[in-house]
Formats: structure tokens, sequence, C-alpha cells
């Protein structure tokens, strides 16, 4: 499913929170071989440039010789395009603004939103459709490898899990 991307060593795999960031990874490193790291090893940082160096760190470090990588982090799509030096593949996640504000809904996760919009420099609106306007006009048109993926193509995969088995889910939750 995934072989567009056997040729790049670094996958960061971004966009907004809800939209399959996680289940993505975690299929995409593990079809191709790929270590995985997830945001959550590295985004705990109390200062947003801590963990952007840590980021990066683990991005550059672990790709060294023939250590292959997907990073998972919605966190950082606000500056994946800074990582293009790097020549990684960027994996955009596209999913329904509506199913993410849904999605958002149903784990209590508002509020996040004001305070990760100032990423944007923004005071207010809709983080994904932001995410998705930044990334359309800015990032995209500036990363040499850069590549959305549909949520929903991500149906096709064995390890999905229909939505209907998925109401009770945790954040960061992909297996039953």
């Amino acid at each position: 499913m995934f072989d567009f991307l056997k040729e790049h060593k670094r996958i960061i795999v971004t966009g907004p929170h809800r939209a399959g960031t996680t289940f993505a990874s975690e299929i995409i490193a593990e079809d191709l071989g790929y270590r995985l790291a997830a945001e959550n090893q590295f985004a705990a940082s109390p200062h947003p440039s801590a963990s952007f160096k840590l980021f990066w760190d683990k991005l550059f470090g672990w790709t060294q010789g023939d250590q292959c990588v997907v990073l998972h982090s919605p966190g950082i799509s606000a500056y994946v395009h800074l990582f293009d030096a790097m020549k990684p593949a960027v994996v955009f996640m596209r999913r329904a603004v509506e199913d993410i504000v849904a999605s958002e809904k149903r784990i209590k996760w508002q509020g996040q939103e004001k305070r990760l919009i100032k990423d944007y420099y923004r005071d207010e609106g809709i983080l994904p459709a932001v995410k998705y306007e930044i990334w359309e006009k800015y990032q995209k048109p500036i990363i040499t490898h850069a590549y959305d993926l549909e949520y929903e193509s991500l149906s096709a995969h064995p390890k999905w899990i229909p939505k209907d088995q998925r109401v009770q889910f945790k954040p960061h939750q992909t297996k039953l």
C-alpha cells in the first residue's frame, strides 16, 4: 500500500490531530519495516523549541547508516517545511474537517485548538481547516517530497477498524 514511500529513509506523518496520523504512522512503519517514532516520545517538552530540537535530532540521528524511520507528529505540522533540507517524505493526512471536529468532541479534545492555532499566526479559526490551508498554500509547494494521504483510503488496509467499532477509542488508540 505504501510502495511509493520505499525510496525515502525519513518519513514524517503529520496533519491535523484526529486525522488518522497515529494509525497511518503505525501501518506505514510496519509495512515498510521502518522504525516508528511516535510524537509522545519527543513532544512532551515544556517548550515548543525543545520539542522541535528533539524532533530534529530523532529525524537526523535515527537515519544515519541504514536506519529508516517514520516520525509521527501532528504537532509539528506548522513547521514541517523546515525539515525539507533533510529531504524527508512528508505525508500529510487528509480527513473531512467535520469528521475531525466530531472526533475531537468525542474524546473531549476541545480547547487544545485555541493554544495550537497560534502556531499558524492566527487567533481564531477551525484548526484542521487552518492546517489544510497552510499546507496547500505555503508548505506543500516548497516541500520536495510532499504527499497527501486520504484517511478513508486507509480502509483498504487489513488493520483498519470500522468506525462503529471505534466509538469508545481513546486518543492514539489504533487497536481493539
